[in-house]
């Protein structure tokens, strides 16, 4: 769960980044444009004039259109949920203290994470995926898998099990990751 918690978390920081970058690309872009106008205009030159509006133009209405500010700020949130939960979980110790109820209530936690990211997300028009940055999540994807797998190998169940938390315990735990998926 843990490893789960952090790839989110990681995985959507970096798309909040990315997007950050994207939407400040886009307004250099539009100020530089702007600035080539102006420039046009003190030459006198139409042609420059144009071009200088064209690009502030085109880079202004890439950055509308694509939302990156909302787009950041859905990943942000969907990050900062994971991270909660994530402080929620780390402390307690490797082997699954969760008992099976308890790890199937927490993974609900993570989904609900992720449809609030996805029914955030279906609002905003998307650019078009990279298929590099596609290729290596599933390459990501595939590692996790393994992991578990080996994980699932080495008696995974069986220790799911035999949790060690109190039941009290439990209940506070899956309670602060309900509170941490509810600050989406």
């Amino acid at each position: 769960m843990k490893l789960n918690l952090m790839i989110y978390r990681d995985h959507y920081f970096k798309v909040h980044n990315d997007l950050v970058t994207a939407n400040n690309a886009a307004k250099d872009t539009a100020v530089a444009g702007g600035i080539i106008g102006v420039i046009g205009g003190l030459t006198k030159s139409a042609s420059t004039v144009y071009t200088g509006s064209a690009i502030a133009a085109g880079s202004s209405i890439y950055g509308q259109r694509y939302d990156f500010t909302i787009q950041a700020l859905n990943y942000r949130k969907a990050s900062i949920a994971m991270d909660c939960m994530l402080g929620v979980v780390a402390p307690l110790p490797d082997v699954t203290p969760l008992s099976n109820p308890g790890i199937t209530t927490a993974s609900e936690n993570i989904e609900e994470v992720r449809r609030k990211l996805y029914q955030a997300q279906s609002t905003v028009v998307l650019k078009d995926p990279d298929l590099k940055q596609l290729k290596e999540a599933l390459r990501a994807e595939m590692d996790a898998n393994t992991k578990f797998d080996i994980y699932i190998k080495n008696g995974a169940a069986a220790k799911a099990a035999s949790a060690n938390l109190a039941q009290e315990e439990e209940t506070l735990v899956l309670a602060r990751l309900d509170s941490c998926t509810k600050q989406f």
